[in-house]
């Protein structure tokens, strides 16, 4: 893997594993520890070869996100990507106090004041509880990561062209991979304060149940926790779930958010977090990764099943004003 890593980007060096410090290894050299094996060999074959073991191509037919940046759409995601800005920023006052955590030779503290987190033009802590079946109260007191999932859900059901409503009792999978357990961790801080809502904050199958029941969904209903690779395993078994015929469609989401330091400051008495505070993905200067809010799903299909309902956003019709039908 390394070595195919090492000619896709021409690098000479690069991270023996991902997000350790010190660890570059020379590719071309005789103690690269190549973990290529017979799984990796599958990289390389061709459409045809998969058509003929029974692999059907999946479709990506939606997307929604919440980024750093300020990135809630894929357009403003585009435009990220195309003038090469990152959403690197200073810890927002309401996620945890930064400065008293950000101390170098304190046993326990976190490397940076700095992160890749939501803006403030993305509210986590507010929601509009006429718009889920949900109580004010429940609202409240919910995960934003639940909420802000079933904002990112039902935008990306939209632009797939479909109506979330008459999706209710449809065979549509969910997979959500999910990162951290920072509010549950707060949830017990205090005991005195706990809700009986608070419960289902905390378990782990709460967010893609979450999703399942708001829209209604009838397909699987499956919450990923693999850390780093939890929305990746996410959409591998919703690809595997589609091409079986478990579900018609699956929703598969990614979520992230960091309310509390205390994972992050485990982390890095890992000595996994760049002290920089900045990624420098297979750059000779990593020196480790910096940990990051997000919240996005896709919404996929078999891909014959795509091209049987093609989806129209909106059509348009203009006349220039003139009658002369040879006119430019």
């Amino acid at each position: 893997m390394l070595s195919n890593l090492s000619t896709y980007y021409g690098e000479q060096s690069i991270p023996g594993r991902s997000g350790s410090r010190d660890s570059g290894v020379a590719v071309n050299g005789v103690d690269v520890h190549d973990s290529t094996d017979s799984s990796c060999s599958n990289l390389g074959v061709s459409l045809g070869d998969r058509n003929a073991v029974g692999f059907e191509p999946v479709a990506i037919c939606g997307m929604g996100m919440r980024l750093p940046g300020g990135v809630n759409d894929p357009d403003a995601f585009w435009d990220m990507l195309m003038n090469k800005r990152d959403g690197r920023c200073p810890v927002p006052k309401d996620r945890y106090n930064a400065e008293t955590w950000h101390a170098a030779g304190k046993k326990r503290h976190v490397p940076s004041d700095h992160g890749y987190f939501l803006d403030s033009s993305i509210d986590i802590k507010n929601a509009d509880a006429s718009f889920w079946s949900m109580t004010k109260k429940e609202l409240e007191i919910l995960d934003p990561q639940q909420r802000l999932s079933l904002e990112v859900v039902y935008e990306t059901l939209q632009r797939a062209g479909q109506k979330p409503s008459e999706l209710r009792g449809r065979k549509i999978g969910v997979w959500v991979g999910s990162f951290g357990g920072d509010r549950a961790e707060l949830d017990a801080a205090d005991p005195q304060t706990v809700h009986p809502y608070n419960l289902l904050n905390g378990f782990d199958f709460m967010p893609a149940d979450r999703i399942h029941y708001e829209f209604g969904f009838m397909g699987p209903s499956v919450t990923v926790r693999t850390a780093c690779s939890s929305s990746l395993l996410g959409l591998h078994q919703a690809c595997y779930a589609l091409i079986h015929g478990d579900c018609e469609a699956a929703v598969v989401v990614g979520t992230s958010i960091i309310y509390s330091p205390t994972l992050t400051a485990t982390m890095n008495d890992h000595n996994v977090l760049s002290p920089s505070g900045i990624c420098k993905t297979f750059d000779a200067e990593a020196d480790g990764f910096v940990r990051g809010e997000a919240v996005v799903a896709v919404y996929v299909k078999r891909l014959s099943d795509a091209w049987q309902v093609v989806h129209y956003d909106g059509t348009e019709s203009r006349c220039p004003g003139r009658s002369d039908p040879e006119s430019p």
